[in-house]
Formats: structure tokens, sequence, C-alpha cells
């Protein structure tokens, strides 16, 4: 979920901060590497910014 400032109703603000939360479910046990690109709308070429994470899923209960 997203939370940029808002220029007209219901419009984003360009450039205005912005913060998102997502929610990640694992399926099941291992490791994966997730890449999230930074990309403006605007612009052409590679991303702004790129952030790797490598996530390790471990065993343990599940509440089903």
């Amino acid at each position: 979920m997203g939370s940029p400032s808002e220029g007209k109703p219901g419009q984003p603000l360009v450039g205005a901060p912005a913060s998102y939360t997502w929610l990640i479910t694992p399926r099941g046990r291992g490791s994966v590497r997730l890449v999230i690109d930074y990309d403006r709308p605007w612009e052409t070429g590679p991303p702004t910014k790129t952030h790797t994470f490598l996530i390790d899923i471990a065993g343990g209960s599940q509440g089903q």
C-alpha cells in the first residue's frame, strides 16, 4: 500500500515522498533473491535504484 502526497484529488503528486508496504507469504522453506527496481515512468534507461535482498525461509510452525 502506498501513501504518496496528493496533488489533484485522487492523483499522487509527482516527486513527492511515499512509503510502501508489502506482505510476502512464503510457500515453503528455502532461499529466494528479491530484486526491486525503482523506475520513474518519465525516464528511460536503467532503473534509478536497485535493491537486492536474499531471503532465507527456515522451518517453523504455521498457523492454519
